[in-house]
């Protein structure tokens, strides 16, 4: 073992031992590239989180153009059962510099830590796996480790290449064992595609060369990760991915200081095109896709059958679909289930526009309620509500929401529970699915079915 990887080796097991309460318990997997230690006892959990961040080993091999670890070099991924645990963790390694964040890599120590986020109940990890958002920070945060230890320039690296590489890594993974449809289905990477394709919409894009010397300060920090991520993705798939590819494995081979930015820029550019070409066929590449998620508020999973959808404990989960119905003749069905958690609620959203949208509220407790957001005076109105017994069913509980004009049905099983009239709305733009804050949920074979003409 060289001199290097012993020491970070030795200061990352003096500082993960500080992360650890005393006699805590544990589980742990081991893997061929990670060793995933999850601070809490539970096999499904560990197993789940090390194949997230497995799959991210051979891909960054192949990026970097880097050799399998020998035995005794497991690069350590620490897993947090609440937000508390990983708080409290982050506090002792970087004083509360990504506390916010639920994630981070640490360089000093090599190592990746990450909560379980959203927060799910017991239950719902029993029966259903880690969230899909926390596999996606794991191998993300486990990209970045890797990229530490391969890269004695890692400081220097630019952004597009931080971020960029990270998110590609996390994504690529996911795709290779078949945890999200694809790009454009999952609705965490359909989101920075529509960000991307707005920024490009709006005139505020980066260029290759903003991207290539990170001027993106004046983008919005979702924005410029998606800008990050998106160049990348174009580099790393795109018609100029073979090129890339090879400037990529010689990323080990330079050295750091100020001028890192240039010298990459040189090589990247020297392998594939002039920037000038770049950013033309960037732009086409990203108006040829096509998202079908808009996700607002995390975290919605189409990954897996039934989709999940999960609320942090202060804010509900909204996802809508991309494109308008094109209908106000149409019935959204499914089967939702309503799991054990700190609220009780999932929410069929429809025709959203910039002056509002309308929500039909479904609670465990029974009760169905419409209401009508008003986005210019952030304020709802209740339009309508019941009670229904079905509701209260143990399971997946068949619904559907049936839009006809400006009159709305709800339905709970065979019987029409509610009717409405929203005036004065086409209820022909987009529909959604949400969760109320603390809400998780599971969605059953959920359609949209237009009436015959």
């Amino acid at each position: 073992m060289c001199r290097r990887f012993l020491l970070a080796a030795l200061l990352g097991l003096v500082l993960a031992s500080a992360v650890r309460a005393e006699d805590e318990p544990t589980t742990v997997r081991e893997g061929t590239w990670f060793r995933v230690v999850c601070h809490f006892e539970h096999d499904r959990a560990a197993e789940e989180a090390l194949a997230a961040v497995e799959a991210i080993g051979p891909l960054a091999a192949k990026l970097y153009g880097l050799r399998t670890p020998k035995e005794g070099e497991l690069l350590e991924v620490h897993l947090y059962r609440t937000i508390a645990d990983y708080e409290a963790a982050e506090q002792q390694l970087t004083g509360g510099t990504f506390k916010r964040n639920l994630a981070f890599a640490h360089h000093a120590s090599m190592t990746a830590h990450v909560a379980v986020q959203p927060p799910v109940s017991e239950e719902v990890l029993d029966r259903l796996g880690l969230p899909h958002l926390t596999e996606n920070l794991l191998a993300h945060e486990a990209s970045h480790i890797v990229r530490f230890r391969a890269m004695p320039s890692f400081r220097a690296h630019p952004m597009w290449v931080v971020d960029g590489a990270a998110i590609w890594l996390a994504v690529q993974g996911e795709l290779a064992r078949k945890r999200i449809p694809s790009l454009d289905a999952c609705p965490l990477s359909a989101t920075e595609i529509c960000h991307g394709q707005r920024l490009l919409a709006e005139g505020r894009l980066p260029t290759a060369e903003d991207l290539f010397h990170d001027r993106t300060d004046e983008l919005s920090f979702y924005e410029r990760y998606a800008s990050r991520w998106l160049f990348f993705q174009f580099l790393a798939s795109g018609p100029y991915a073979e090129g890339f590819g090879k400037a990529l494995r010689k990323l080990r081979q330079m050295g750091g200081g100020a001028t890192f930015d240039d010298r990459l820029r040189e090589r990247v550019v020297k392998a594939t095109a002039p920037t000038e070409q770049l950013d033309k066929a960037f732009h086409t590449w990203l108006r040829g896709r096509a998202p079908e998620w808009r996700e607002v508020l995390r975290s919605l999973d189409t990954g897996r059958s039934p989709w999940v959808q999960t609320a942090f404990p202060d804010s509900n989960a909204i996802a809508w679909r991309k494109d308008p119905v094109g209908s106000s003749d149409y019935v959204v069905s499914g089967r939702l289930e309503i799991l054990p958690g700190a609220n009780q609620q999932l929410n069929v959203l429809l025709d959203k526009t910039d002056a509002g949208f309308a929500s039909v509220a479904l609670r465990s407790d029974g009760w169905i309620t419409v209401f009508e957001y008003q986005s210019a005076e952030n304020r709802w109105n209740r339009r309508g509500g019941v009670e229904h017994a079905g509701l209260r069913a143990q399971g997946p509980v068949p619904f559907g929401v049936r839009v006809k004009g400006e009159k709305l049905t709800v339905s709970v099983g065979e019987e029409e529970a509610l009717t409405v009239k929203l005036t004065g709305r086409t209820m022909d733009g987009p529909w959604g699915l949400g969760a109320q804050a603390g809400t998780c949920g599971a969605w059953h074979e959920v359609v949209v079915a237009h009436s015959d003409p």
